[in-house]
Parts: structure tokens; C-alpha cells; sequence
């Protein structure tokens, strides 16, 4: 959990809201799965009976990705977010975000004096960043990964 949440009722409700954002992605996922893999709508609806008049938006939920091989979640942010749950060990976050394939960089303003940042959905600022700004990662996860990341590009 990351140093930065100290106040303890925050640090609580950061790690919960980040282990029931995780929850909802693995139903999602499984629900999928054992559909996929042949089980009957009837057998899997059952199985998540809480969700029953919300069925269709758990098979059909457009914002739950595939993982990608090797890493633990769909996003990085999301891999953040899993760290924060203590769903995973801070050195397999710190591999697995050093290593996510990142979205290029936003655009700097066109103007002098525009402040304006154009942030790139899927860039490390927007995942790694806003991680960070959630108390999802501490300042030190977050040079860690920035490190790890600058060092896969030559200068």
C-alpha cells in the first residue's frame, strides 16, 4: 500500500475502492469465461444471483479488457489499482509497469504561455500518473517505474 495515504480511514478506503474495482473486472472475466467455455447462461446467472437483473452488463461490460499475457491486469492503471487491493506484491507491479507497453506521450500546448497539457489516453501520464494522483502508488513506485521506463529508450 503506498506511503502517501496517511491518514488511516483514507488508506482504508483507497485499498477497498480499489479491491471492488478489481472484484467487478474479475466477475466480468469469469463470467465470460464460463461462458465461453460452454457453461449455460441458466448455471452462470445462478452463480451471481446478486447480480441477476444485472446480468447482461456483466457479460456485456465494454470497459473490462482482456489481460494481456504476463501481466496481472488490462491497464496499467488498473495493475496500480490491483497493487493498491493487495491483490499483488509491490515488486510484481513495479515489474509488470516497467514493462507495459504505454500509449505515446500527449502533446505539449501549440502556444507559448498555453498550459494546456493534451494527455494521451493510454500514455504513462495518464495510467502511471493518475495512479499516483489516486494514492493507488507512492512517489517512490512511481520514480521506480518512471526509472524503468525512461531505461527502455536509448538517449
Amino acid at each position: 500500500m503506498p506511503e502517501q495515504a496517511t491518514d488511516p480511514l483514507r488508506a482504508m478506503l483507497v485499498r477497498a475502492v480499489a479491491r471492488e474495482a478489481a472484484a467487478h473486472r474479475d466477475v466480468v472475466r469469469l463470467v465470460r469465461a464460463m461462458l465461453t467455455g460452454g457453461t449455460p447462461e441458466h448455471e452462470v446467472q445462478h452463480v451471481v444471483r446478486r447480480w441477476h437483473e444485472r446480468f447482461a452488463e456483466l457479460r456485456d461490460d465494454p470497459s473490462v479488457g482482456p489481460v494481456p499475457g504476463g501481466f496481472s491486469d488490462d491497464t496499467a492503471y488498473r495493475i496500480a489499482q490491483r497493487y493498491a487491493a493487495g491483490l499483488i506484491p509491490r515488486g510484481q507491479m513495479l515489474e509488470e509497469l516497467g514493462r507495459w507497453e504505454y500509449a505515446p506521450p500527449g502533446e505539449l500546448p501549440e502556444h507559448e504561455g498555453d498550459d494546456l497539457y493534451l494527455e494521451n489516453p493510454g500514455s504513462f501520464d495518464d495510467q502511471v500518473g493518475r495512479a499516483l494522483d489516486a494514492d493507488l502508488i507512492d512517489d517512490a513506485d512511481y520514480e521506480a517505474v518512471l526509472a524503468t521506463y525512461r531505461g527502455r529508450f536509448p538517449s
